[in-house]
């Protein structure tokens, strides 16, 4: 980074990294980077920046022993960490959050939303089925935003209505009983409460997520928030009927990632060949 920054030395970038570069200044230095980029009138072509979507991306980490509870058999066997980023349609990074590369993805899709510093203010947000939970549609909707994650397999997934199965012959067998209204009526106070520490950033929306999950079905706050959860995922399966865009084949942050592999792969490639010769 020296070579290529001149006149500033390599312990001058050590010294302002180990004095200046924490995690709220770097959010605060990336928030006005985003700002920046969303007032250019070039990026308004990509989008108005109202529409996001999030993702995990694994990292790599050496070591093993203490590090073995980060391996996550599905990426590798050796120990790493996710960066999960939530990128607007006008392909900003406006968020990203190291996590455990174990840990549930859905937990951290409102944290981007809400904790974020720059001025993007987002309506839509978009995930894959790793960050659909029932909870998480519940939140963005008590939030203000619309929830449109793209599930793997939807036939399996079951619907809830609050009639009877049988009052929606075509759906029937997609229906996986009925909403317990009384339920959701009994813990409201509790819901709302919930949802405004959220909003005011009392407790991360991850955090808290993450003890109700722990416990789901003894806990009748986490109870009551599957509930309005599902009535929000209806709400987002009924979303394409009414005229309502739908997502691309690729989200943002996924054609931001494969950009980013495909420019690492030329580089690389193309360093290898100056080597050889």
């Amino acid at each position: 980074m020296a070579e290529a920054s001149p006149g500033i030395s390599s312990p001058r970038l050590y010294w302002t990294a180990q004095w200046h570069v924490r995690e709220e200044t770097y959010a605060r230095a990336l928030a006005q980077i985003i700002d920046y980029h969303r007032a250019i009138p070039f990026a308004q072509h990509w989008g108005d920046g109202t529409t996001s979507s999030s993702d995990g991306q694994y990292f790599r980490a050496g070591g093993q022993g203490q590090a073995s509870s980060n391996v996550n058999a599905r990426y590798s066997n050796d120990p790493g960490v996710k960066l999960y980023t939530h990128i607007s349609d006008q392909f900003s990074p406006f968020h990203t959050k190291i996590i455990n590369a174990t840990a549930s993805e859905a937990l951290h899709v409102l944290d981007g939303l809400l904790y974020h510093e720059s001025d993007i203010r987002i309506a839509e947000h978009y995930t894959d089925t790793a960050g659909a939970t029932e909870h998480v549609f519940a939140l963005c909707h008590l939030l203000g935003f619309r929830f449109v994650p793209r599930i793997r397999n939807l036939r399996d997934r079951n619907l809830y209505t609050f009639d009877k199965p049988s009052a929606y012959p075509v759906l029937e067998r997609q229906i996986g009983g009925r909403i317990n209204e009384p339920h959701m009526k009994a813990h409201w106070d509790e819901v709302l409460r919930l949802t405004s520490s959220i909003s005011a950033g009392t407790v991360t929306a991850s955090h808290i997520m993450g003890k109700l999950a722990a416990y789901p079905r003894q806990n009748g706050l986490s109870v009551a928030l599957r509930e309005v959860g599902r009535l929000g995922a209806r709400a987002a399966v009924d979303a394409p009927a009414s005229g309502r865009s739908v997502p691309s084949p690729l989200f943002p942050c996924q054609r931001w990632f494969l950009q980013a592999s495909i420019s690492v792969h030329l580089k690389t490639t193309w360093t290898r060949s100056i080597v050889s010769t």
